[in-house]
């Protein structure tokens, strides 16, 4: 049931928004279609980067043509196309390709969330984002195995054109690596190839070929900005809060930014999720 207390208006639409309070990093909230999902409480949050970028190797393999040329590389590995293979593999037999957005934790509750990817090549938005599942797990000590105490199932439907989802999944990998690394992403700009190899040899290896494809993403997103082919609220409407701050320094574009998020945050309400 839509309740137009909790709703957004349009000019500050959003389909996916998880972020920290710009001046409070402990005041976690998350949007889905314009609707808090939850907020106003000090969660603990790890993105997952396995599901970020298996987000966008599921893209690629449907919607290569949409990929900028110069980030196409990082989707083309052996380890890649055994995903790719396994993601086609589902789609023929008409299972989900299901992934792990993020998870989150305070005090005994650790929680994360799933959703699933699937095609409606009649829509003009035919990227679907659906099937948002909430699991809320007992947090154990020791070897047992975590215990599931409630399924919530989430009723969202996100639907966006191949562009749109290429910008939601890849802010959500910029997401993962500001909270793992929070300074150190202003590196990834940098021509000192050794500071670029230092902070790779910090990673674990799955999270290196993810780690050069955010490099490269920043940099044709910035590109892309400077030409004007792209303003700042489109990329802060598909999850960019974090990615922005990387791309300019024009006070102008911060200011905006700043603007708009604070605006969007004036619309929490209390939720069954807090």
């Amino acid at each position: 049931m839509k309740n137009e207390d909790n709703t957004l208006p349009k000019n500050y639409s959003v389909p996916l928004l998880i972020s920290s309070d710009f001046d409070n990093r402990s005041n976690i909230f998350a949007i889905i279609n314009d609707k808090f999902l939850f907020n106003n409480r000090p969660w603990n949050v790890i993105h997952k980067i396995q599901g970020a970028f298996n987000s966008l190797l599921w893209l690629y393999t449907n919607f290569e043509e949409d990929f900028p040329v110069e980030c196409r590389r990082f989707f083309q590995g052996e380890k890649q196309q055994k995903i790719i293979n396994g993601i086609r593999k589902n789609t023929q037999n008409k299972k989900p390709n299901v992934y792990s957005l993020l998870e989150l934790w305070a005090g005994v509750e650790n929680q994360y969330f799933q959703y699933s990817l699937e095609m409606n090549i009649r829509n003009e938005q035919p990227i679907q984002m659906k099937n948002w599942t909430h699991f809320v797990i007992e947090i154990n000590q020791g070897f047992r195995e975590p215990i599931i105490e409630e399924v919530i199932l989430l009723d969202h439907c996100l639907e966006m054109t191949p562009k749109q989802a290429f910008l939601l999944f890849a802010n959500n990998c910029i997401a993962y690596f500001d909270y793992k690394l929070l300074a150190s992403l202003e590196a990834l700009d940098s021509p000192d190839f050794e500071e670029i190899d230092d902070i790779a040899s910090k990673l674990d290896e799955y999270e290196i070929n993810s780690f050069h494809f955010v490099r490269e993403y920043l940099s044709w997103l910035k590109r892309e900005l400077n030409r004007n082919l792209i303003q700042p609220l489109e990329i802060l409407r598909y999850n960019g809060y974090r990615t922005i701050p990387y791309l300019s320094k024009k006070r102008e574009i911060q200011e905006i930014t700043r603007e708009t998020f604070q605006k969007i945050l004036q619309f929490r309400t209390h939720q069954k999720y807090e």
